[in-house]
């Protein structure tokens, strides 16, 4: 597992330029930036991974692989981005894969402050980036197998492997596939009943209450695949 770990700091009291480049106004720190290094982080640790030792994600291509990011399973943000003193401290962005199956692997990354002399590193950001290897005639690539080693890699694994069993589970109950069964159908029936002033015809919406569709949000984006990746969308998709 830690064969396929990668980190990326962030040396923002060092490099104004850089600094500029992620940091907005009021000390805002433009997480669409972050996000685009997180994916292309968890690109390299995927490649790390089912590449030949030595070969670089330039080398794909000639052994006949690439990887594609399947989704951004979750983000978890743990504490402000910025410290007490309201600044933006120097960030470290890591990642290794945590879980791989047949042709899929489950990257575990991490965002955290770096350490001093007198401070240790804080986790800010927790998250997992489901990523896919495929072969360049087309199809899944078999990709080799993840060894595990000792209880902090063990429990990694596990998370990872529960994960990728719940979200087969849930697929199978989604609604395209099974009607609602009976806890969710009493859910709603008391929805319906507790609220019944609000279903009636012309009825007007109460001021606590926001309608589902309401909160939609949808974008038209042109994808030229020669030229844009993930990279590109995933600030939008953050946003």
């Amino acid at each position: 597992m830690e064969d396929s770990f990668v980190a990326m700091d962030l040396l923002f009291s060092q490099d104004a330029a850089l600094r500029e480049q992620y940091v907005g106004g009021q000390a805002k720190v433009r997480m669409g930036r972050l996000m685009e290094d997180f994916d292309s982080l968890a690109g390299t640790a995927a490649y790390r991974h089912v590449l030949p030792d030595g070969a670089t994600p330039a080398d794909a291509a000639s052994h006949g692989l690439y990887i594609v990011t399947a989704a951004v399973d979750r983000m978890d943000m743990l504490r402000p981005l910025t410290n007490a003193s309201g600044e933006v401290p120097d960030l470290r962005l890591s990642g290794h894969v945590s879980y791989a199956t047949e042709s899929s692997l489950e990257v575990f990354v991490r965002l955290s402050t770096i350490p001093t002399a007198t401070e240790p590193a804080a986790t800010i950001l927790l998250g997992r980036f489901a990523m896919a290897c495929r072969a360049s005639t087309g199809g899944k690539q078999k990709i080799a197998q993840l060894e595990v080693v000792g209880p902090e890699e063990e429990e990694l694994f596990e998370m990872g492997k529960e994960m990728r069993e719940g979200k087969k589970a849930r697929s199978q109950l989604s609604l395209d596939k099974q009607p609602p069964n009976p806890k969710e159908a009493k859910m709603m029936h008391d929805l319906f009943v507790g609220r019944a002033e609000i279903f009636r015809r012309n009825a007007p919406t109460p001021k606590e209450v926001v309608w589902m569709s309401d909160t939609a949000v949808n974008a038209a984006l042109l994808m030229h695949p020669q030229e844009r990746n993930g990279l590109w969308w995933l600030p939008y998709a953050f946003g």
